[in-house]
């Protein structure tokens, strides 16, 4: 019981994200849709779909494409400070925003998908092998990691096309790649605020 207890306040902010996950794409399991979720370009009405359309999915299999790996490096991330974490999230989740409400595709009419925030924690998790591990093969896995990120936004933002289409089997409707690229660029940024506070205070955690 005292196990439970420790897990969930230690790990308060993944089941929060879990739930919020589910319960917002719920419908889709029962053969139903995210639209309520999701943003609109032409304006609904509803002011609130820019902070829900990270969450809402288009279709079950978009949902476990984009969660399940969110999920995974959210829970294994080396920082364990709540707070950081948050900040992470938030970090990610505003610059989505910003690129949604000002630059967008002009040929998509609505968006939905965390695709771009799973795109900034891969980069997270890379920086943290790089900068928290002291071996190189694992170090050397994150330098991969984080140069094949930055491949795959620059390959997105110049072809307009995601590598890997074939992949996606036309079901997570039309990649928004700004998205992409600001979760990358946030990552980047906050992950390099983080490192420097915590140089500040009480340098790098090095683990094997």
């Amino acid at each position: 019981m005292k196990y439970i207890k420790h897990f969930f306040i230690g790990h308060f902010d993944f089941i929060l994200f879990f739930l919020i996950l589910i319960i917002i794409n719920f419908p889709l399991f029962i053969g139903g849709n995210t639209n309520y979720f999701a943003f609109y370009f032409m304006g609904t009405g509803h002011w609130w779909q820019i902070l829900t359309f990270v969450f809402a999915h288009l279709t079950v299999f978009h949902f476990f494409i984009d969660v399940i790996p969110f999920l995974v490096l959210y829970f294994f991330l080396d920082e364990k400070n709540i707070l950081w974490r948050m900040v992470y999230f938030l970090i990610i989740w505003m610059a989505n925003i910003l690129a949604v409400l000002f630059f967008h595709p002009v040929n998509i009419t609505s968006i939905r998908g965390l695709s771009g925030i799973t795109y900034g924690f891969i980069v997270i998790t890379a920086l943290e092998l790089v900068f928290n591990r002291r071996d190189k093969i694992i170090r050397t896995a994150g330098i991969f990691s984080f140069l094949f990120m930055l491949w795959l936004v620059s390959y997105e933002m110049i072809t307009r096309k995601f590598p890997f289409q074939f992949l996606l089997l036309g079901r997570v409707g039309i990649p928004v790649f700004v998205c992409h690229l600001a979760g990358v660029i946030s990552a980047v940024f906050i992950f390099s605020a983080r490192q420097i506070i915590g140089q500040n205070n009480s340098g790098f955690i090095q683990k094997s």
